[in-house]
């Protein structure tokens, strides 16, 4: 696991060529214009609107590097071409749940609809297995109002264990947050 690293070359769905890698230094420069432009979306990630600096996105860069660098996490990044459409990272707990690593994943508008969350999750359960072995478990929180990625989640043997009622602030309006897990440890 190392800054940079490729992980997989395939074909989307729509037969575009996919690259996946891991995150490295620089990224930043690359991931604060694809995060703005989701958060503008409104879409289901936790940012709805607002927007990141590039001081920011560097220091989110250089803490997922840091993380994988002391085996506390891992991040995968998946391009068309030179265009980034895909960004999932793990973050494993603390202390006695260092077992856990809880993840995000969000993908381009442009790139949905191809597999890239399917393929771009499996990806990153292959390398959580391979590189961070001490995790046991992986969780989620995704929106009660996103089937399309819960009926990923469930496909790929993530089960739900739990509900926050109105736990997320969705386009003005809230909405349950449904935890979930998977055990990888077999």
């Amino acid at each position: 696991m190392k800054p940079g690293q490729k992980v997989r070359e395939t074909i989307s769905k729509k037969g575009q060529a996919l690259l996946i890698r891991y995150i490295k230094q620089g990224d930043e420069r690359i991931m604060a214009p694809y995060i703005n432009k989701i958060s503008r979306e409104r879409s289901f990630i936790l940012k709805q609107g607002e927007q990141i600096t590039m001081k920011k996105e560097r220091e989110f860069v250089e803490e997922q590097v840091q993380r994988m660098k002391n085996k506390e996490g891992l991040a995968l990044l998946a391009f068309f071409g030179k265009t980034l459409i895909g960004v999932t990272n793990l973050t494993v707990k603390p202390l006695a749940a260092k077992h856990v690593g809880d993840f995000g994943i969000s993908i381009a508008k442009e790139a949905r609809g191809e597999g890239i969350g399917k393929i771009i999750l499996q990806e990153l359960l292959a390398e959580t297995k391979k590189e961070l072995k001490a995790v046991k478990i992986m969780t989620l929180e995704v929106f009660a109002n996103n089937p399309v990625a819960i009926a990923l989640y469930k496909k790929l043997g993530f089960r739900k264990y739990g509900c926050l009622p109105n736990g997320i602030k969705h386009r003005g309006k809230y909405v349950d947050a449904i935890l979930m897990y998977k055990n990888i440890y077999n």
